[in-house]
Formats: structure tokens, sequence, C-alpha cells
């Protein structure tokens, strides 16, 4: 699969207004009228009082210092708005991307990418960022800061609304309730009264060795 690309928006500042800007007494009107284009206040208020000070040291023979404030200002402006595009954004589908891309691309230590791996090779479907803290256990720092790379393209229906967690709570019947089998409900029961509460879904796989599908309804 071929990750998605998103471009990211980088105004520019004009060359010719640039050059304009350095017009003395005028120059102003270019920074003004540039700023206005990039919607950037700050520099439009800037240069309607670069321009008012030239017309007043006109007067007075100092048009050369409004001038100079004028090419620092043209100057500044360009360093703020003259910098390269941005590189285009690259954008994984979490449901489809290869392990190579989770480590690679989206930095993922191989233990999660494994997990990650794991679950679709078993049918589950991703749905959102915030499932990879919930159903795998990744750090919420972490999933923070892939999270604007991702998209789920391909998506299944969400089994209701209820976080992982109640497997630390809900007796086997309850399980069993929910439609998950009777051996397997005590078996998930039985370790966590052996050995604490499952701190991800995924640890449920672990320390149980059921098949991810074999507990899904509880996710």
């Amino acid at each position: 699969m071929t990750p998605a690309k998103l471009t990211v928006s980088n105004p520019q500042l004009s060359p010719n207004a640039f050059w304009l800007s350095f017009i003395p007494l005028f120059g102003g009107l270019a920074i003004v009228r540039e700023g206005n284009r990039l919607s950037d206040t700050k520099f439009t208020q800037l240069g309607w009082v670069v321009f008012a000070l030239s017309l007043a040291l006109a007067v007075a023979d100092g048009l050369m210092l409004a001038w100079l404030l004028q090419i620092g200002l043209a100057i500044w402006f360009k360093l703020e708005y003259g910098k390269a595009p941005a590189a285009p954004l690259t954008l994984i589908d979490f449901n489809t991307c290869s392990k190579h891309d989770l480590v690679r691309v989206l930095d993922l230590p191989i233990v999660y990418a494994n997990d990650i791996d794991l679950l679709r090779v078993e049918g589950y479907c991703f749905t959102y960022a915030e499932e990879l803290t919930e159903i795998v256990g990744i750090p919420e720092e972490q999933v923070a800061r892939i999270a604007p790379r991702l998209i789920f393209a391909y998506h299944a229906a969400r089994d209701g609304a209820t976080s992982w967690r109640r497997v630390n709570f809900l007796s086997a019947d309850e399980m069993q309730g929910l439609g998950v089998d009777g051996a397997i409900a005590q078996k998930i029961v039985d370790e966590r009264n052996h050995s604490g509460d499952y701190r991800s879904a995924i640890e449920i796989k672990r320390r149980t060795g059921l098949a991810f599908r074999a507990y899904k309804k509880l996710l």
C-alpha cells in the first residue's frame, strides 16, 4: 500500500512585493498590501507605521532613517514568509499499512508493531487513535505524537462503546451473558484473580493464550 500524502499549507511572500518594499517612502504600502494578502495583521500594521514615519521624516529631511527601517521590516517579512514549503505529510492507513510502516514511518517499537499486526491478522479493525492505548497499551504520549499521521480507511462497526477495562470487574457469568464462551470467560477471570488486573486488551492474550477473537465481544 502506498501511504497517502497531505500537502501542508505554507504561505509565501511574493518576490515582487519584497522588491517593491525597498522603494523609498512608498515601500511601506507594498508591505501593507502583502500583509493584507497573507492576513498578517502584525506586518500590515507595521507597514502603515513605516509609511507614516517615512512621510513625517521626509518633511524633516530624515527619509534615510525611515528607509533603513523600511528595509529592515522587508527583510524580516521575507524571513517569516520566505521559508521553503513544508514537505508533504505522509499519512498512514493504520489498518492496511505494513509492519515496516509501523516501525520505520511511525517509529513505533517493534513490540507494539507485532501486537498490532497480530490483532489485524485476527480480524480486528482499528477505528480511532485512542484505541492504540486502550487495546494495544501504547502510552498516550506516543499515540498523541503519531495521531495526526493516521487514517482509518477501513473499519468495522464497533461492538458498543464500553471500554475493554470491564474485563477487570465482570464475572465469568456476566462475560458469558455478553456472548463469550463459558470456558474462555472462566479462564480470563481465573488469570485475573491469580495475577491481577489486565493492563491492556493485548495482555489478555499474552497471559491466557486465548485468541483475540475469543474475547473480542468484551471490547
